[in-house]
């Protein structure tokens, strides 16, 4: 049993690097009608990707999706006091970083139901444009199921989904554990899936 735990404990990162390997399923990005910024990312990185991917032409358009229910801001509205809502900074992000607000598209449909329930908001929306292809930006931990749900979503259609991993993100599969919450995200994804 010590032999065993000398051994796991020698190759750690290697097991670590490994197990985060298997949740990476990126796809290429093509050109598109929409780059699609999906929700969750509390550093951004999925907006600095849909920027950069706009400047290179991917697309013709952003879609930032419905904000999550803010219970905070909802609390600090009853005090009077407005702070910006996700969906707002997701957009200021965009703008800052030289996208015009023209092509800055917002969802306004109701909120909720994790990826899922973004999946299908972001469906509705490309059905009424009309689009048939999106790229859509996650971060490399979120990209095996982000596929998989999107596969499941999509099906019924003749939309072709990309999933595109986040670049400027600071973890990556062989240093995931040196981040706390990168290492809860990451560890989260397998019950998930």
């Amino acid at each position: 049993l010590v032999t065993i735990f000398a051994c796991v404990s020698w190759q750690r990162n290697v097991l670590l690097t490994q197990i985060a390997r298997w949740l990476v399923v990126e796809t290429e990005p093509v050109k598109s009608d929409v780059i699609v910024v999906l929700r969750g990312d509390l550093n951004y990185y999925r907006a600095l990707e849909a920027a950069y991917l706009f400047k290179e032409r991917y697309a013709e358009c952003i879609f930032v999706s419905t904000e999550l229910i803010d219970e905070n801001k909802k609390r600090l509205k009853q005090f009077g006091v407005e702070i910006p809502s996700e969906q707002e900074r997701l957009e200021s992000i965009l703008i800052q970083l030289g996208i015009p607000k023209e092509k800055v598209l917002l969802g306004h449909r109701e909120p909720g139901g994790g990826t899922v329930g973004e999946a299908r908001r972001i469906k509705s929306m490309m059905l009424e444009n009309k689009f048939n292809k999106g790229i859509v930006v996650t971060n490399w931990w979120h990209t095996r199921r982000t596929k998989k749900i999107y596969k499941k979503i999509f099906e019924d259609t003749n939309i072709r989904i990309y999933v595109v991993v986040a670049k400027s993100d600071k973890s990556n599969p062989s240093n995931w554990w040196k981040y706390r919450y990168e290492s809860i995200r990451v560890t989260e994804e397998f019950p998930k899936l």
